[in-house]
């Protein structure tokens, strides 16, 4: 018997076939979709639902007695079988959910299979909300990506996209009720230095990502810019977490020598991502631990790979400017550095946008926020308010 990060059925069936075990053990995937075996026996293995490797259950047993259960991140169900029971619901509503990330397409998912009719409204030309980027810098969050949007076309969702739902476009359709999950906006620390020719922020990436306007950013070069300009909806309409991991081979609007400034997830996984295309990578942080938005097991990987990439990790320090060729840090103890450096990248922190939400509050809508537009929280946020509230709509 072999046990130990086998995922993916296929992957246990060719180590079956070329004779190196006789049995495969699996636990991690059988919290992430219980139905996995009959699903790989009816050949239903679009709608399977993959682990991901996020170390959320392991991490969330460090939290037990003072947290009821162990979670799964992409099962909302996992440990919770007698709440979550997504029994057909009593009577049919027209549910609009607003946001097609990881928490709008789980309420959408499970409302649809409870008899609900849904319509899902997103603003972008394609599925995913911030799940796409964090697909690309985390290649197994990709899964679940895959997952979600395959059980939107499987199921009879109403799947609108380009649509920047206001409250009039929502009222329009005249819902019963309305989830709001649109997630967060970034901040930028006050700083000085943010408008230098060597600085890009979260907020850049994102916006070309999306194929939106970067004008404003200083460091994509010209052409860039125009080039996002004119390709813009074929960006938006296309773009996948593979095709920016492989363009990101060929080109990044980054130099050699990187400051990263943010400790938390999204920084720590970026900072590996750069490192690993060949940049060299040296991380400032106010907090004394990195990634402190996740527990000790998956902590402790991150720290791991960083360590193998020769990635510097600053933490306790103080940004004080950014300056001409790198940026100035107040390190423990008063004394002051300037550190050097191509490129300055300033992530952001994300924070709750609950715009949408009060706006069809104040209208009179029966609405439901959730995900990152209330506070960050990561996926298993976005899924499990998703799910618990599809369950109870």
């Amino acid at each position: 018997m072999v046990v130990g990060r086998i995922h993916d059925p296929e992957y246990a069936e060719e180590i079956l076939q070329d004779d190196k075990a006789d049995m495969i053990v699996v636990a991690r995937p059988l919290l992430a979709d219980p139905e996995l075996p009959n699903k790989v026996a009816a050949g239903r293995f679009r709608d399977i639902r993959r682990c991901i490797s996020c170390q959320n259950c392991i991490d969330s047993m460090f939290l037990w007695p003072t947290e009821s259960k162990m979670a799964c991140a992409v099962n909302a169900a996992s440990g919770r079988e007698e709440a979550l029971t997504y029994a057909r619901a009593g009577k049919t509503k027209r549910v609009v959910v607003v946001g097609g990330g990881p928490g709008g397409m789980e309420a959408a998912r499970i409302a649809t299979l409870r008899g609900h009719h849904v319509t899902l409204l997103e603003k972008r030309r394609r599925l995913g909300g911030s799940l796409t980027l964090a697909s690309t810098v985390h290649a197994e969050n990709g899964r679940l990506l895959d997952f979600l949007i395959g059980q939107m076309k499987a199921l009879p969702v109403d799947v609108r996209l380009g649509v920047d739902a206001a409250v009039t476009t929502i009222k329009e359709l005249d819902p019963d009720e309305v989830v709001v999950a649109t997630g967060a906006k970034l901040k930028l620390p006050d700083i000085a230095g943010l408008d230098m020719p060597h600085v890009i922020t979260g907020a850049d990436l994102r916006r070309l990502v999306n194929g939106e306007n970067v004008s404003g950013a200083p460091a994509i070069p010209g052409w860039m810019k125009v080039a996002a300009g004119l390709a813009a909806p074929i960006i938006d309409r296309n773009v996948t977490p593979a095709s920016l991991r492989t363009a990101s081979d060929f080109w990044l609007p980054v130099g050699k020598c990187v400051v990263v400034w943010g400790g938390d997830l999204a920084a720590i996984e970026l900072a590996e991502f750069l490192a690993k295309r060949g940049r060299q990578v040296s991380v400032f942080a106010e907090d004394e631990d990195i990634a402190p938005e996740i527990g000790p097991k998956r902590r402790l990987e991150h720290e791991s790979r960083l360590e193998r990439l020769k990635v510097s990790l600053n933490t306790g320090v103080r940004f004080e400017a950014i300056v001409e060729g790198g940026a100035s840090i107040a390190m423990p103890g008063g004394r002051r550095i300037v550190v050097r450096a191509d490129t300055v990248i300033v992530t952001g922190s994300p924070v709750q946008d609950a715009a949408l939400y009060d706006a069809a509050c104040a209208a009179g809508l029966s609405a439901h926020a959730i995900g990152d537009c209330t506070g960050l929280g990561l996926i298993v946020k976005a899924v499990y308010e998703g799910a618990e509230l599809a369950n109870r709509l």
